[in-house]
């Protein structure tokens, strides 16, 4: 992998390692007697660091793994950064781990993606062997996953879809990654997802099977993203449905901040959990997740290959449907939200003219608005209600004398526009400008109506006298 820094110690836990076909992990070099074009420049955690190899000159460390080592170098000839995987075998692996070594480049230089890591060169230098790759600045998927810190649905699953769209283009040319896990997946500084690491990757063609490197029985890959089949080493079943479970697991990683079996000791026995036992399941961990994600998740890491999605194309798309559901449902409650605006701003000119009845009908209408999605609001809906039906009480009773107080009525109205969710409104205050003051406006509609059928009757009174004394003649 290319990485910008180093990755926390804390996140190589076992269920992350790389188990090798015979079983064991992965050692580190040991021969110290490299010469030729390969130049030793130090030692670092008790491992000498290369100067150059080749064309590519030495940077820095970026990490140390199971594989081998990756350092950041520059390529002179090209005038860039690149990262530089270096192999690291014991000498039981050499033979098949070099042999996988070169089939991870070959595997990845035939893929092109903006979510798979680009692979420029490969080769041996001085019976060194390496891989130059594109140069990824940012983290590993590990960084972003805690238990103690749930990450955002949404975002989790636009990471997933992503990865599943460049798996999709991995499968189409009959690449099988097989270690996908959250350690091999970069997320460079854009945010963007990029594949690594395409070590265990086999090409899925006809009578190759010695390619796989694999026989029954055998294991390769992170046990704890490995689906069943893998672990049972039935390679007739392994294929892009295995790669499917692998990113489901990290899906449920992302969404929990652990495995789907966590807690597990050893190797063996966590192999025997993802055999035998469900996984916990996603809604126990995260009860407010949205039942359409627990579903796209138990599906992708169903036991029964059958029951899986069957390509990466139905995995992307089944989230493709959630992400834009979502949206849809964000759309409109933004234009909820706006309407609660304007009905609020409008309840509170009614009140400033003391229009108490027509702003109770608009505030009622934002407390259903409200109801179920934002209690806050809602719950202060409520008590402007109350409020407003005491002024009309009031106002009924008698006709109000014009405040002194200068308090602004809808004070709570014009905070709550602004942040509605950190306000905690108690009572309406009213403000009075007395400029606006006449006797129409202090009456309310039930005096206003009282004014219009006395003055009406004194009307016809006055027009029925003057009839009755022409008709007289007087």
């Amino acid at each position: 992998m290319g990485t910008g820094s180093h990755e926390p110690s804390d996140r190589k836990a076992k269920h992350d390692e790389t188990i090798v076909s015979d079983g064991s992990r992965p050692a580190g070099k040991t021969n110290s007697d490299r010469s030729g074009d390969t130049q030793i420049d130090g030692i670092r955690d008790g491992k000498e660091i290369p100067k150059a190899i080749g064309r590519f000159k030495i940077l820095d460390l970026l990490g140390r793994g199971g594989m081998g080592a990756v350092y950041l170098a520059f390529d002179e000839k090209l005038d860039r950064k690149v990262a530089i995987k270096v192999p690291e075998f014991s000498s039981s692996q050499s033979k098949n781990a070099l042999i996988r070594f070169y089939r991870e480049a070959k595997s990845a230089a035939k893929l092109s993606h903006p979510n798979l890591c680009q692979v420029y060169d490969v080769g041996e230098v001085s019976g060194q062997h390496y891989i130059a790759m594109a140069y990824i600045q940012g983290h590993t998927l590990s960084r972003y996953i805690d238990s103690s810190r749930k990450n955002d649905p949404k975002l989790a699953a636009m990471i997933v879809r992503k990865v599943a769209k460049a798996m999709e283009e991995a499968h189409g040319s009959g690449v099988i990654h097989r270690d996908l896990k959250p350690s091999n997946i970069m997320l460079d500084n854009r945010r963007e997802p990029i594949v690594m690491d395409f070590g265990l990757a086999y090409p899925k063609e006809d009578g190759d099977e010695e390619s796989r490197l694999t026989q029954h029985g055998a294991i390769l890959g992170s046990p704890a993203y490995m689906a069943p089949e893998q672990l049972k080493g039935e390679t007739d079943k392994i294929g892009r449905v295995s790669d499917v479970y692998s990113l489901g697991v990290v899906f449920y990683e992302l969404l929990c901040g652990e495995i789907p079996y966590p807690g597990t000791g050893s190797t063996i026995a966590l192999i025997s959990r993802v055999l035998t036992e469900e996984p916990v399941p996603l809604s126990t961990t995260r009860p407010d997740i949205d039942p359409r994600v627990v579903k796209i998740c138990e599906k992708a890491m169903h036991k029964d290959v059958a029951h899986r999605y069957q390509t990466m194309k139905e995995f992307s798309d089944a989230i493709g449907r959630y992400v834009k559901d979502i949206e849809v449902a964000a759309k409109a409650e933004g234009s909820k939200r706006i309407k609660i605006d304007e009905e609020i701003e409008c309840a509170r000119k009614l009140c400033e003219s003391k229009q108490y009845t027509a702003a109770l009908s608009l505030i009622e209408e934002v407390g259903e608005l409200t109801r179920g999605i934002d209690e806050k609001l809602h719950k202060w809906s409520k008590q402007q209600v109350a409020w407003l039906k005491d002024k009309i009480h009031e106002s009924e009773e008698s006709n109000p004398s014009l405040p002194t107080d200068g308090k602004d009525l809808f004070g709570d109205f014009l905070d709550l526009k602004k942040d509605p969710l950190t306000n905690s409104p108690n009572s309406l205050k009213y403000s009075y400008d007395r400029r606006d003051a006449n006797f129409w406006t202090r009456m309310t509609p039930r005096q206003r109506k009282q004014f219009i059928v006395s003055t009406a009757t004194g009307i016809a009174a006055v027009i029925g006298l003057i009839i009755a004394l022409i008709f007289l003649g007087i």
